[in-house]
């Protein structure tokens, strides 16, 4: 699987200013009453982790890119920030309640992933997986996807690896609206944020940044556009065949 590392490194400015967050309703679903010890995987610049914390969780923010790391500090100086990768957390065994993954399930190796995520929650805790996909049953939405040439609007199939995955139970979900308000820079930042947007020619990507803020300009009547997301939360209990196996 390519890694994300690169574009992510040089976009980490554009996705903690452009990317959202998470609904508290969402938070609130798919976790216990707190406090709990979270893992915040893949943690990017901390847009669920600033869920977590304020719902009054103790964060364990495990994120590999360093640029990432230090705009995810700066914003969440109260988690506590590992440099890592899913794929070998560098964590106690049963020392976590919640391992959470936020718009990043699809670039892990799950088969190294999974065993590790088991073996980091307690007996009975929970991996919980969230993503903002584009909400394009409304009109002007599906233009901007159309415009920019993608923009995740479904839940990656990677998911079913966890359905049929021995360490945990079967999965439930839960869908949330959500809404992120946007400046016409921030919507530049979350377009320029995009794996797929760095893919592009130097040329060719100055060129569709401009053509977002003039889509901005014609789409919001005010200063800031209200982008709708439905939010999902896949939550799924580790197994008691990890029980067993630790």
């Amino acid at each position: 699987m390519p890694s994300p590392s690169r574009p992510f490194a040089r976009s980490a400015p554009r996705y903690a200013r452009g990317r959202p967050d998470y609904p508290a309703d969402l938070i609130r679903w798919a976790l216990p009453v707190g406090p709990v010890n979270v893992v915040d995987l893949a943690a990017g610049a901390g847009q669920l982790t600033r869920g977590l914390l304020a719902a009054g969780h103790r964060v364990i923010a495990v994120e590999p890119v360093a640029e990432m790391l230090a705009e995810l500090r700066a914003a969440n100086p109260r988690a506590i920030v590992v440099q890592a990768v899913a794929e070998a957390i560098p964590l106690r065994s049963a020392s976590a309640d919640v391992v959470t993954v936020g718009q990043a399930f699809h670039w892990l190796d799950l088969e190294a992933a999974l065993p590790e995520i088991s073996r980091v929650l307690r007996s009975g805790g929970s991996l919980v997986v969230a993503y903002n996909l584009l909400d394009t049953s409304v009109p002007w939405v599906r233009r901007f996807r159309e415009l920019i040439g993608g923009g995740r609007v479904d839940l990656p199939e990677q998911l079913d690896v966890l359905a049929e995955h021995d360490d945990f139970e079967q999965p439930t979900s839960k869908a949330f609206r959500h809404w992120q308000e946007l400046t016409r820079p921030q919507l530049v930042d979350l377009v320029g944020s995009y794996s797929f947007v760095h893919a592009l020619t130097p040329d060719s990507r100055a060129a569709l940044l401009r053509d977002v803020a003039s889509f901005f300009d014609a789409t919001s009547p005010s200063q800031t556009l209200r982008l709708p997301y439905r939010s999902h939360a896949v939550r799924a209990r580790v197994s008691s065949v990890a029980d067993f196996h630790r």
